[in-house]
């Protein structure tokens, strides 16, 4: 598949540069390339060319978004990792690259804890659980007597094994001892129509994806995945609040470059990141697509990514997922 390139020309400096030996020049002197493992129009696409609109400018450089779908982001990942160490590709990731694959697959193209350095965060993406209108539920106590009557009669739709709100409906299957049947599609969007059609009884959505449906009465939001509530829907309860203690759980997604990029220049990154994150119009835009700006060092980035395998990799194994 020819990978799709999106050029966003950066104006004038507005942060400062970093000192770097490069031909006697600062860094970025030339474009830096932006790799994104999902397809254009997607949720990591559009982070990634929200961000270069402000980011660009501060660096003073083009940023290429070159889009490498396919195989659970681990096409894009592998050639992060392949890449030259200079600070001229930088990619956004998430919980499925760094922490559901490592448990999926045995065998990876990548080492996410030696091929990469971590930037920062980027975005924390809560869930929300929603069921047919049609059903008689109105919140998860409820939602869990049903499927406990008659387990596996419940079906919910995911985008596929492995990804976050797949594993998201994993993690509350095994918190409230429910048994419900998997249907798994090639992403969220199929998913999606086929819960309108009524194929499937409820699913995990991203508010992005949900908050249509929900407003129109397509679908009964019944909890939210985060220990917080939602702004969007502030009626809607967590799923900590309905009766399940230590429940929160969120897709994310952070920036990584090839390991041994200069230290310098990730820094550089990190704070033309930070300096985005915090822009009114950034925030404006994340919040209306249902995400939530997170900001970190490369130290904080690490320690989600230590978190997160702690709380999915035992439970995995213990549901014998994988892939190949």
């Amino acid at each position: 598949m020819k990978s799709r390139r999106i050029v966003l020309m950066g104006a004038a400096s507005l942060g400062l540069a970093w000192a770097m030996p490069a031909f006697g020049q600062t860094y970025p002197n030339r474009p830096i390339k932006w790799m994104v493992g999902y397809p254009a129009g997607g949720a990591s696409d559009f982070l990634a060319r929200v961000l270069a609109t402000k980011m660009g400018p501060d660096l003073a450089q083009p940023l290429v978004i070159e889009n490498k779908p396919g195989a659970a982001g681990i096409i894009s990942m592998d050639a992060t990792a392949k890449s030259d160490p200079d600070g001229y590709t930088i990619a956004n990731t998430g919980n499925g690259e760094f922490v559901f694959n490592l448990g999926l697959y045995k065998k990876l193209p990548y080492d996410a804890d030696k091929d990469f350095a971590l930037v920062g965060t980027i975005a924390k993406v809560p869930m929300v659980l929603i069921v047919q209108p049609s059903m008689p539920v109105k919140n998860l106590k409820e939602l869990i007597s049903l499927a406990k009557k008659d387990p596996g009669k419940l079906n919910y739709g995911s985008g596929g094994i492995g990804h976050p709100v797949q594993m998201g409906m994993e993690m509350l299957k095994h918190r409230a001892g429910i048994d419900l049947t998997p249907v798994a599609y090639r992403g969220m969007a199929p998913a999606v129509q086929d819960f309108l059609a009524g194929s499937t009884s409820l699913m995990f959505v991203d508010l992005a994806a949900g908050l249509g449906i929900i407003r129109d009465g397509k679908a009964r939001p019944i909890a939210v995945s985060t220990r917080e509530r939602l702004p969007a829907l502030p009626d809607v309860p967590t799923i900590e609040e309905s009766g399940i203690p230590d429940f929160d759980v969120f897709a994310w997604q952070g920036m990584i470059v090839p390991a041994k990029t200069p230290t310098a220049s990730v820094e550089r990154l990190r704070k033309s990141l930070n300096t985005a994150l915090q822009d009114a119009e950034i925030v404006k835009r994340f919040n209306e697509a249902g995400m939530q700006p997170m900001i970190s060092t490369p130290a904080e980035f690490a320690t989600l990514i230590q978190n997160d395998r702690k709380l999915w990799l035992p439970l995995i194994k213990s549901l014998n997922l994988s892939l190949e």
